[in-house]
């Protein structure tokens, strides 16, 4: 009877070893659990995050284009004009010449 008790104050005792080792790795598979949703949450965070700066990035991009054109249009209107000042300034250039050439005639 004496091992009887023995093996059956063993076996409880296994049994409350097991069952305590049990409640730690539940704990621990709950504690893992939350951070892999803390995880979950900040991968999402930052995925979100990515597809906002995507859409901001194809905005600056149009935006870009647009004023890309506009600059292209201006240097078009910009290139005839500059022409034409220089030969404004050859045409006073000469008149200037002239001026001096009949100032000089004249004194």
């Amino acid at each position: 009877m004496a091992k009887l008790d023995h093996k059956n104050a063993t076996i409880t005792s296994l049994s409350a070893s097991k069952s305590l080792e049990r409640k730690k790795l539940d704990s621990e598979i709950t504690k893992l659990m939350e951070k892999r949703r803390e995880k979950d949450q900040e991968i999402k965070k930052k995925e979100d995050k990515i597809q906002e700066l995507k859409r901001k990035n194809f905005e600056l991009e149009k935006f870009r284009k647009v004023l890309d054109y506009k600059i292209s249009e201006d240097k078009a209107r910009i290139g005839p004009k500059e022409a034409e000042i220089r030969k404004y300034k050859k045409e006073i250039s000469e008149l200037n010449e002239k001026l001096k050439d009949f100032n000089k005639e004249n004194t």
